[in-house]
């Protein structure tokens, strides 16, 4: 073959190749370089409606810049939102610049080399019934202004790109924003984008972002499928995205079956955070919470009737400062592990209050439960808190998260050492052994909790019943509750020491300073809250058979039954077999008023002082007395308190002894007035004493007041103010010895802190001097008697013991004494020394004996 055959060959195949190429891209050139742009708007408005059915508005300019890639630039575009909408544009932006490869046109091929978008401002929204509006379906298509239809026959509606293949092969969108509105809860979150790429790659789309959400930076980065296979997916569509922050990795990876519906879609979330308050700028709900650290998520789900639905999790928490629920609480680690839905959540965690140390581990009921929205049913639970040797243990099912419904949890403690428990987490607490306790926590309805077969012993007794728990606004517990053995002792909590620095010598006591003259109280001054009693109403009935109130004080069948309503209080009744016998009464208080008031009444018989003595001391002597009072006032103190008492106090006391201590603290003048002969070793023995003292507004009023010994009889009369805590009194004595025989009125003033004795009256003092000198002859001289008479006679005659305790007890039958009265003296017989005193000093006495 000849040489010149081959380079036939050769320019005939670039003829081929000039007609088949060059001419239909001179041909496209020619058309782009001739082409009016304004009479493009129409066409392209009408297809973007025809592919969309949404109204397009180009509102500037379109321009062309001629190339082989010629370069089209479109300014101010609207996109129109759905019927209905939030606002009327789903999408606008400043400019659209586009690439656009020609050659792919011939194949009826919609290349897009590069789409640059500038401050594109897209709505994402949902309507009320979780429609979104980023779902487009195609309409008829539209018939541009001044053109006749080129069919009038209505065209079939087209899939979106049907008929031309599109393809973008670089996207950047520049200062714009994303926002999603939900149409169903009506929240809205905003996500600015400073700069967004995405270019083609096999077999997909790669992104790089950088954006904020809230003002909160954000990167992100990752691939997915194409913009097609979004819009309508042959298979699962991919997704592959990673957000970057400060302290924040989150990555998520998974596919959908349709991914412009959120259909169909499974995946997986992985995420690492160093704290969570690098959430706050994202989530401010969660700025309040206690701040986590070293935190990594592990989440699996998938979409399940639009829901998402969870596949498997764990959560790992790191240090975390609880100091904020419990001062001293800390958090050292936590896990919450489920390897699949219908798997127990495992929890396990490590921490402290203080220096006691807490681990808890344990299950919490399958996962599914325990998301938003899972359908009510029983959520089972099994979870141990153990503290060294102490430990707790809860199992059953505390109920759905919503209501609670189903609950059914028992419980069981065990405490070796309270105190030493407590000591660790800087705590007081009695010095209680072997603490245990198990019970039953049910809901019987909504708004109730019941604690039922409760059980709980101690070093301090037992103690068992039920309690029914009424929650709301105020809350109300009632039940009842027994004990065979209650030592209220080892209850007691112990004294907490001032802290002194080490090495340094415990300061002096400062000695009390001393009471101002006329100042000193016996009523002291401590509020009186009752505050608290407003805040609950309760109905309990309690049952002790042995009750240890104090080291020297044990009761027998105490029992007593508290309600307290509207913070008025009432325990009635209130009863108790003490050593000496049996005592009842009532307590009411009413914090529903301003000030706040307050009842006690007590009420026993025969009452036996010599067994009480080790509880009340020797001070209250011996005998056996009724105890019968009723008093109530209102303040905020006790002294206020004291200042409002109405009511009453009465004793009756008969064949008792008051021992020489007990009455160490009455002033010597008044003592040698009450016991002229002094006080024998073994105690004065009281025949009987009868005391019944009505109380109006703080002022108490001796209506009945007797105290008869071996040597005579003493009563009196008037008042005792406890506001200002003043005596006004006159004694009453009718002594008789085998030297004297005494009546006289005597003044008993001052306060309870300084009583002391006023000055006698002159003519009484006389009268006085008189019958004691009367009671010294053998013959009573008919003039003095007459002499005294006149001068007042003395001292009123007093009742006997008989008379004075049934006044005393307010009618009601009680014991007598079982001695005799007071015999008078015997006269001076013949041949005796007389045994009179000096008239005159008596008299000096008792007229002078009132001045200290």
């Amino acid at each position: 073959m000849s040489e010149a055959k081959p380079r036939r060959v050769w320019r005939r195949l670039l003829i081929i190749l000039a007609v088949l190429v060059l001419l239909p891209v001179l041909g496209v050139a020619a058309v782009v370089l001739t082409l009016d742009t304004e009479a493009l708007k129409p066409r392209i408005t009408a297809a973007v409606e025809a592919a969309t059915g949404r109204r397009l508005a180009l509102r500037g300019p379109i321009s062309f810049t001629p190339a082989l890639v010629p370069t089209i630039a479109i300014e101010d575009i609207a996109l129109a939102n759905i019927a209905g909408g939030s606002a009327p544009e789903m999408l606008t932006a400043r400019r659209i610049e586009l690439r656009l490869a020609l050659m792919p046109l011939l194949s009826r091929a919609i290349d897009i080399r590069s789409l640059t978008i500038a401050e594109p401002r897209l709505l994402l929204e949902t309507d009320a019934e979780g429609r979104p509006n980023w779902l487009f379906a195609a309409s008829r298509p539209v018939t541009p202004p001044n053109e006749a239809p080129a069919n009038p026959v209505p065209a079939p509606t087209r899939e979106p790109g049907a008929g031309m293949a599109l393809g973008v092969q670089s996207l950047t969108l520049t200062g714009g924003t994303v926002t999603y509105r939900n149409g169903i809860t009506g929240t809205t979150r905003a996500v600015a984008i400073e700069r967004l790429t995405t270019r083609a790659t096999a077999p997909g789309l790669s992104h790089e972002a950088r954006i904020s959400l809230d003002g909160a930076a954000l990167r992100v980065n990752g691939e997915t499928g194409t913009i097609a296979e979004f819009l309508a997916p042959r298979a699962p569509w991919p997704l592959r995205l990673t957000l970057e922050a400060e302290g924040m990795t989150l990555t998520l990876r998974g596919e959908a079956a349709e991914p412009a519906r959120l259909r169909g879609w499974t995946g997986q979330v992985e995420g690492t955070l160093d704290s969570l308050s690098r959430l706050a700028p994202y989530a401010p709900q969660l700025a309040g919470l206690p701040q986590a650290s070293g935190i990594t998520l592990r989440v699996a789900a998938h979409e399940a009737g639009g829901a998402p639905a969870i596949n498997s999790l764990h959560v790992a928490v790191g240090a975390t400062d609880l100091g904020a629920l419990r001062p001293g609480l800390a958090l050292r680690s936590l896990t919450l592990s489920a390897e699949a839905a219908d798997a127990p959540v495992t929890i396990t965690a490590e921490g402290a209050l203080g220096r006691l140390p807490l681990v808890l581990n344990g299950t919490l009921g399958r996962l599914a439960a325990l998301l938003p929205g899972a359908a009510a049913a029983p959520l089972p639970m099994d979870v141990r808190l153990v503290s060294g040797e102490a430990s707790i243990q809860i199992q059953g099912t505390p109920g759905t998260l919503a209501a609670g419904d189903g609950m059914a949890l028992a419980f069981a403690t065990r405490i070796p050492a309270v105190a030493a428990i407590a000591a660790l987490a800087d705590l007081r607490a009695p010095a209680l052994r072997d603490l245990a306790a198990t019970g039953r926590v049910t809901r019987p309805e909504a708004g109730r909790i019941a604690v039922s077969d409760l059980r709980a012993t101690s070093s301090a007794g037992d103690i068992a019943g039920a309690l029914t728990l009424a929650t709301g606004a105020r809350p109300n517990l009632s039940g009842t509750l027994t004990s065979q053995r209650i030592d209220l002792t080892a209850l007691a909590m112990p004294s907490a020491p001032p802290p002194v620095a080490p090495g340094t010598p415990a300061a002096p006591a400062a000695p009390a300073p001393p009471a101002a003259a006329g100042q000193r109280r016996v009523i002291p001054e401590v509020p009186i809250d009752l505050g608290a009693l407003r805040g609950a109403d309760a109905d309990l009935r309690i049952q002790v058979a042995s009750l240890q109130a104090t080291a020297e004080l044990p009761l027998t069948a105490v029992t007593a039954h508290v309600v307290l309503r509207d913070g008025r209080l009432v325990v009635d009744p209130l009863s108790a077999t003490t050593p000496g016998g049996a005592l009842a009464g009532t307590i009411a208080a009413d914090a529903s008023v301003t000030p706040a008031t307050l009842r006690l009444a007590l009420r026993g018989d025969g009452i036996d002082l010599a067994a009480l003595r080790p509880a009340i001391g020797e001070r209250f002597g011996y005998g056996r007395v009724d105890v019968d009072f009723a008093l109530a006032g209102a303040g905020a103190n006790t002294r206020a308190m004291a200042a409002s008492l109405d009511g009453h106090v009465a004793l009756a006391l008969v064949d008792g002894r008051i021992p020489q201590s007990a009455l160490a603290g009455i002033p010597p003048d008044v003592l040698r007035v009450l016991v002229p002969q002094g006080i024998p070793p073994e105690g004065l023995a009281l025949r009987c004493f009868a005391l019944r003292a009505p109380a109006t507004t703080g002022t108490l009023r001796a209506e009945t007041f007797l105290m008869e010994t071996s040597f005579g009889r003493i009563g009196a009369t008037g008042t005792i103010n406890l506001g200002d805590e003043r005596i006004e009194l006159r004694l009453l004595p009718d002594l008789r010895t085998s030297i004297i025989n005494l009546r006289a009125p005597i003044p008993l003033a001052g306060t309870l802190g300084a009583p002391r004795l006023g000055r006698m009256d002159a003519g009484a003092a006389a009268a006085a001097g008189l019958n004691a000198l009367l009671g010294t002859q053998r013959t009573p001289d008919r003039t003095l008697e007459g002499a005294a008479e006149a001068l007042g006679g003395g001292a009123p005659a007093l009742p006997d013991c008989t008379t004075a305790l049934a006044a005393a007890r307010g009618g009601r039958p009680g014991a007598a004494p079982a001695t005799p009265g007071p015999a008078s003296p015997p006269a001076n017989q013949p041949g005796d020394t007389p045994r009179a005193p000096n008239a005159a000093d008596i008299l000096r006495g008792l007229l002078g004996g009132g001045r200290r």
